[in-house]
C-alpha cells in the first residue's frame, strides 16, 4: 500500500491547475519529514530531533544558542526550549553556561549523539539519492537552484 502523500500525488499531480507549486512543496515535505520519522522511530528519536542533531552536525565549529535554533527552523521559544530540554534529558544535547555572557546558556552535541552522526548522515544521502533519481546532472542542478531562489523568495515574501 502506497503512503498517503504518495497516494494524493497520484491522484492530484495530473489534474494539478495553474502549477500549484504550494501544495507539492507540501506534499514533498510530508514526504521528507515521514522518513526522517520513520528514522527517528528506528532511533528514539523524534523527527524534529534528528533535524536538530543534522543542524549540530552541519555547524559543529560553531558555538550554538537555542536563537540559533528558533531561526533555522522558524519555531517559537517555547517549541525550541522543550525540545532543547528532551534533547537534554537523552543525553543527546548539553547546555554550558556561556563564559561571556553568563545569561547565555551553550549547547553542544554529546558524545551519544555524536554517536550517530554516520548513520544520520547516511539516512540524509539515502533520502538525497532517493530524490535526485532518474534526475541527470543538469536537472539536479536546476532542482537545486530553484529549490534556493523558492527559500529566498519566501524568506523575503514572509518579511514584508
Amino acid at each position: 500500500m502506497l503512503p498517503r502523500y504518495l497516494v494524493i500525488i497520484k491522484e492530484c499531480v495530473p489534474n494539478l491547475k495553474n502549477h500549484d507549486y504550494g501544495f507539492l512543496a507540501q506534499v514533498l515535505a510530508r514526504g521528507i519529514n515521514q522518513y526522517f520519522s520513520q528514522i527517528g522511530a528506528k532511533l528514539n528519536l523524534s523527527g524534529m530531533e534528528i533535524v536538530i542533531l543534522n543542524f549540530f552536525f552541519d555547524n559543529y565549529q560553531t558555538t550554538v544558542y537555542q536563537t540559533d535554533i528558533e531561526r533555522e527552523f522558524n519555531i517559537r521559544s517555547s517549541t525550541a526550549t522543550a525540545n532543547i530540554r528532551i534533547m537534554v534529558q537523552k543525553e543527546l544535547l548539553q547546555q554550558t553556561v556561556d563564559p561571556n555572557d553568563k545569561r547565555r546558556k551553550q549547547l553542544s552535541l554529546t558524545h551519544k549523539s555524536m554517536q550517530l552522526e554516520t548513520q544520520l548522515n547516511a539516512s540524509k544521502e539515502r533520502l538525497e539519492q532517493a530524490l535526485l533519481t532518474g534526475m541527470p546532472t543538469s536537472q539536479q542542478q536546476t532542482f537545486l537552484a530553484s529549490l534556493e531562489l523558492a527559500i529566498k523568495n519566501l524568506h523575503s515574501f514572509n518579511t514584508h
